[in-house]
């Protein structure tokens, strides 16, 4: 043990600089997120992205032209990539390499200054976020409820209702990629402000509901003028009816036995 705890003293050493080891990781996620972008797309995950996008540089309008599940970011999100590359094939997946590295960034920043994690523990974490799968960008989306995470945080050790609305407008934003995450995030960090405010008592049950709505707030500035626009554009049923019972259905053919809807 102790010659354990000399070397990663000695490691520690290696990277004085209060950011430096991070943005090395981070960079390292950028590098391996583009590098595997060249080993060719998958015909469902990236056809489907890459289809979707060109058809809405077309003009075609998303859940009435276009079969989709995912909330409109998700499908927006190539056709910009493909309109600012001049349709490069893998545009996409540059942009969702960037946005995995901004995730491992956030991760780590959280886990050293707040989980205090040495330099060591960090390169393990680092790594199993960047190699759990050749493809692991295609998880970018986590990046705003981590994001959300660092400023609930941020809100806790400063102050500032600010924060709290921009952990809102955050997980509006996670949600418009993928709702399921967006859910899952609406429902932590409510019930992170709960435990805090009842079980820990670090604050009051009425700074609980004042931090709700500030929360809450920074959420609608998201969600309410979206579904107002597919309202508008008259596929806010028809998202709704693929999402949430065409797309387990297909889930269960896809894999009978196994219900891979929460997923």
């Amino acid at each position: 043990p102790f010659l354990l705890q000399l070397k990663l003293e000695r490691f520690n050493v290696m990277f004085n600089g209060k950011f430096s080891l991070i943005y090395i990781l981070t960079f390292l996620a950028l590098v391996k997120g583009i590098f595997f972008s060249f080993f060719g797309l998958n015909f469902f995950d990236d056809g489907e992205s890459l289809h979707n996008g060109v058809r809405l540089l077309e003009g075609a309008r998303l859940y009435r032209d276009i079969w989709a599940f995912f909330p409109p970011a998700d499908n927006y999100l190539p056709a910009l990539m493909l309109k600012i590359s001049n349709f490069h094939l893998l545009s996409f997946r540059f942009g969702q390499s960037i946005l995995y590295a901004f995730f491992i960034l956030i991760v780590l920043y959280i886990s050293k200054f707040y989980l205090k994690l040495n330099n060591f523990y960090l390169i393990l974490l680092a790594a199993a976020l960047i190699f759990i799968n050749i493809y692991s960008n295609l998880l970018f989306y986590h990046f705003f409820f981590f994001l959300s995470l660092l400023l609930l945080i941020s809100f806790s050790t400063r102050g500032g209702n600010v924060y709290l609305s921009l952990a809102g407008l955050s997980i509006g934003v996670a949600t418009l990629f993928r709702h399921d995450n967006g859910v899952i995030g609406f429902i932590t960090i409510t019930a992170l402000l709960f435990a805090t405010s009842f079980l820990f008592k670090l604050f009051n049950k009425n700074t609980f509901f004042l931090s709700f709505f500030y929360f809450f707030v920074g959420f609608s500035i998201i969600i309410i003028p979206t579904v107002i626009w597919l309202n508008l554009q008259g596929t806010f049923t028809e998202w709704f009816y693929l999402a949430f019972i065409k797309a387990p259905q297909i889930s269960k053919l896809l894999s009978p036995g196994i219900d891979l809807a929460p997923i």
